[in-house]
């Protein structure tokens, strides 16, 4: 009877921490707009035209494992070619692009966010990118603005374009988030073990329940 006890607190301890977890993660999920959680209210981001009529048709060699894209960008239209090792082709000249200066990026940055603030750092990801930026294309500029949130503007180093926008509203939504379906370690998304693993907990506790109430 001690040890049916003890398993059946320890069991609620577990499945009560979780469902913590959900009240308080679902709660700051819905108390944010969620264009506000994404970054949109921050930023207008640049737009660039693609005319086809300028492009002309000069083709890089392409590995079998390589892929392309068409696509607008600050210079002009240009090829991103995708596989082993990116690489971003003027569709004007058929030359590789070169790295955008700093300094235009940051132009860009203050031309695209919504606000006031002051940029507080710039710097050049072109490795280890950080995990808000998913499997984006390097290189890429971080602009940081100053600011309770943080607000970070990420932009193309070839193109110029917006890639994404973070702040640090968006990044407690995102470890909530993972909390909220058990991602714990951030590598699976909704297929985890674990809720599988809380399901059987949980029967295990309505079970173990059951039979304390009758041994009363």
């Amino acid at each position: 009877m001690l040890k049916l006890r003890f398993w059946h607190r320890l069991l609620a301890l577990l499945i009560g921490s979780q469902l913590l977890l959900w009240a308080l993660s679902g709660t700051y999920m819905v108390a944010f707009d969620i264009d506000f959680i994404r970054g949109k209210t921050w930023v207008t981001p640049p737009q660039y035209q693609l005319q086809l009529s300028q492009v002309q048709q000069r083709w890089p060699t392409l590995n079998p494992d390589e892929s392309v894209q068409l696509l607008p960008g600050l210079r002009g239209p240009y090829f991103q070619i995708s596989g082993s090792q990116r690489r971003a082709i003027s569709a004007h000249t058929g030359q590789p692009l070169t790295l955008i200066p700093q300094a235009q990026i940051e132009t860009l940055a203050r031309q695209s966010f919504n606000g006031k603030a002051t940029i507080a750092a710039t710097r050049l990801i072109d490795k280890n990118p950080p995990s808000e930026l998913g499997r984006r294309p390097l290189p890429i500029y971080a602009v940081a603005f100053n600011g309770v949130s943080q607000p970070t503007l990420y932009f193309d180093g070839y193109s110029g374009q917006l890639v994404t926008q973070r702040h640090h509203y968006w990044r407690g939504f995102d470890l909530l988030w993972r909390l909220h379906i058990m991602d714990y370690f951030g590598d699976r998304g909704p297929q985890t073990p674990w809720l599988a693993l809380v399901t059987f907990c949980s029967l295990l506790l309505s079970i173990s329940g059951l039979l304390l109430w009758r041994r009363r």
